[in-house]
């Protein structure tokens, strides 16, 4: 179900914002009001599967039958939206009499569709998308690691598992509020490429401060920090910059679309977001892995007390490592070639030649 089904649906739902609008602005926008709600889903599944699992397992507290239950539950409470979906962005799409709107019609003078190789010849020719897609490996690794780490350091650098949940609550909020900036933050620095760029670099500053602090403070005094003190507020508040860092892909990727029409007169969108929906799961297995090798190097023993080296280790793979692979991130994104300024000339070059397209 989410290997195949949830990419069914991803993929022509990010393909939808091309065909919506050609305004940064208004992507921005979107982008952001979808970052808020995929935050949202995170939290509401945080919060309520485990309770629907025991629920569901009845009185006889049979849990394969909960989590089953519970999956169908979940899974067709997903359709709601999907078919609001939809009914409503039909208008994008098509005519009142059911035919394709004019500009959807890429291959209206051709005999047949482009080949795969013709499709695989067009997206490595377009450096955005090229860039893009690749650097979303390193993006979900990143999340992947930082998420999956957070359960180890408060249970054994922190050594305060309830805090788990209270600071992933707190750092997925401000996610939310992030990702609600980022139409500002590209008025702000007036160009989403730059802001892109910027909120990287910002974002591993920010867990740098964060890691040093923690390092150079007795574990003492961090373990009590953590407790609602100045570095449990400076952990949150991470999440906000991460709301806004990790929302930023969405922005920049109909734009790389858009690039491939101006340059090649074919609209690859179904393409291009496949490649990227691939690199997402591609990185998050990778994260998992990562986290995983790292964890086992420094000397891990679950449920056992964990020397100073691996409890160093942790701080270190949970906290720096996230801080390294943005600054990657952030240069790698500075080769992507895109501008708002030069966007708008390709949308005004495309609709000068008429493209709708062929």
């Amino acid at each position: 179900y989410g290997a195949i089904c949830a990419t069914l649906g991803y993929i022509p739902q990010n393909c939808q914002v091309i065909n919506m609008t050609k305004n940064t602005e208004e992507r921005a926008s979107v982008a952001g009001w979808k970052g808020l709600f995929e935050n949202i889903t995170i939290l509401l599944v945080a919060v309520a599967y485990l309770p629907l699992v025991n629920l569901l397992a009845g009185p006889t507290n049979n849990m394969a039958r909960g989590f089953l239950l519970a999956t169908i539950v979940f899974s067709l409470a997903a359709q709601i939206p999907i078919l609001f979906n939809a009914r409503y962005t039909r208008k994008y799409e098509l005519n009142y009499d059911g035919t394709y709107r004019e500009h959807l019609l890429t291959n209206k003078n051709k005999e047949k569709a482009l080949s795969i190789w013709d499709e695989l010849k067009y997206f490595f020719q377009n450096r955005p998308a090229v860039v893009i897609t690749a650097s979303a490996i390193i993006l979900y690794v990143l999340q992947t690691v930082r998420n999956s780490m957070t359960v180890y350091l408060f249970e054994y650098y922190f050594q305060m598992p309830e805090m788990t949940s209270i600071s992933l609550f707190f750092s997925c909020g401000l996610s939310m509020l992030g990702a609600m900036l980022v139409s500002r933050l590209v008025k702000l620095f007036k160009d989403s490429n730059r802001a892109f760029i910027i909120m990287a670099i910002f974002h591993s500053v920010m867990y740098a401060i964060l890691y040093l602090w923690i390092a150079m403070s007795p574990m003492e005094t961090a373990q009590k920090s953590m407790h609602f003190g100045p570095m449990f507020i400076l952990y949150a508040f991470c999440g906000l910059f991460q709301g806004m860092y990790y929302v930023f892909p969405n922005v920049m990727m109909p734009a790389a679309v858009d690039y491939g029409i101006y340059k090649h007169g074919v609209n690859q969108s179904g393409f291009i977001y496949s490649f990227f929906g691939a690199f997402l799961t591609l990185g998050g297995a990778l994260g998992s892995f990562v986290s995983s090798m790292l964890l086992s190097s420094t000397g891990y023993v679950a449920n056992a007390a964990q020397s100073a080296a691996t409890l160093s280790g942790m701080l270190f793979v949970g906290i720096l490592l996230p801080a390294i692979l943005s600054v990657v991130h952030g240069v790698l994104q500075m080769f992507c070639g895109i501008t708002d300024k030069k966007h708008d000339e390709w949308v005004k070059d495309i609709a000068a030649r008429g493209l709708s397209l062929q």
